[in-house]
């Protein structure tokens, strides 16, 4: 990982920033984390575009209102914390040369994006976490 200072603060309206990966509960089918943020302003088009469905260890998932206007990769950071190649191998695999990473107050996965070469990882925080 190269070491970035910057932190983004994601409070409400659309940004840019791509590709977003945020913290999701996959058990649970339900937000968490950021992924709540972006469910609450966005009148619920988080889970209920994921209501009913199966996934696996992450899904991409491109709505309008949802502040990322291109989208965000959604990943159960618990379940990252017990396997990093989850995340590890979805960011080589995209061949990506910067990330924007929740910040997650629950799981320091920030930690595990540090195994990531070449690649420049900018943190965000969800409002004024």
């Amino acid at each position: 990982m190269e070491e970035n200072k910057e932190k983004l603060i994601i409070d409400f309206g659309k940004v840019e920033y791509s590709p977003a990966i945020i913290d999701y509960d996959f058990i649970n089918n339900r937000p968490r984390g950021g992924s709540s943020r972006i469910d609450f302003f966005s009148h619920g088009a988080v889970s209920s575009s994921l209501e009913g469905l199966e996934f696996d260890t992450k899904i991409y998932l491109k709505k309008d209102n949802i502040f990322f206007e291109k989208g965000v990769f959604l990943l159960d950071f618990q379940e990252v914390q017990r396997n990093h190649h989850i995340f590890l191998d979805m960011v080589n695999n995209l061949k990506l040369e910067r990330i924007y990473l929740e910040n997650s107050i629950h799981f320091n996965i920030a930690s595990i994006a540090a195994k990531l070469e070449n690649v420049d990882v900018i943190l965000m925080n969800f409002g004024c976490i």
